[in-house]
């Protein structure tokens, strides 16, 4: 017998979605500059880091309660990870929590010990396994206790995908500077 086998292979390209609408927060700096809102959509101070009015700050700069922030996002998905762009003063975050679309909560991340880390800034890339229920939320726990300074939260991202989230500038190919 003749036996064919075809092989047929996938291309499955990463999907990211950026929060879109914040649901709850536990501070803001103000109602403009370094409020809630500063969260959503695509990074705005990333890739650089440092001190930005668009980035979420907490009102204190060293709570001695839990700061957060929860996020909604445009179309809930299955993921595998949460890219958390700390523009300032990373290591904060505390836990990070999933809900589904009945409002269920999941835990997927918990650090007993936050503390500074020597870099300014970093994209926090939280992976986990594929999830079985479709992600509609996103909460951040920033435990902001012995961090000396401002916690600055940039964006945050949710995907399907292993390949970490990056936020990089997007530079048109071939575009020629002039003096």
């Amino acid at each position: 017998l003749l036996s064919l086998i075809f092989t047929i292979t996938f291309s499955h390209a990463q999907t990211v979605q950026w929060a879109w609408k914040v649901v709850d927060k536990s501070s803001q700096y103000s109602d403009k500059q370094y409020s809630a809102e500063q969260a959503l959509g695509i990074p705005n101070v990333l890739p650089a880091f440092r001190e930005s009015p668009c980035a979420w700050s907490p009102f204190k700069k060293e709570n001695r309660l839990d700061e957060y922030l929860h996020l909604e996002y445009k179309n809930p998905m299955r993921i595998k990870q949460v890219a958390i762009a700390e523009s300032f003063n990373p290591g904060a975050v505390s836990r990070v929590y999933l809900y589904d679309i009945q409002g269920k909560e999941y835990q997927v991340y918990k650090n007993e010990t936050p503390h500074p880390l020597p870099d300014a800034g970093r994209m926090n890339v939280i992976t986990f396994p594929l999830t079985s229920y479709m992600v509609k939320q996103v909460k951040i726990v920033l435990n902001t206790v012995g961090m000396s300074g401002w916690n600055h939260i940039d964006a945050v991202a949710i995907s399907d995908s292993d390949v970490p989230v990056k936020a990089d500038i997007n530079l048109i190919k071939d575009m020629k500077f002039e003096s």
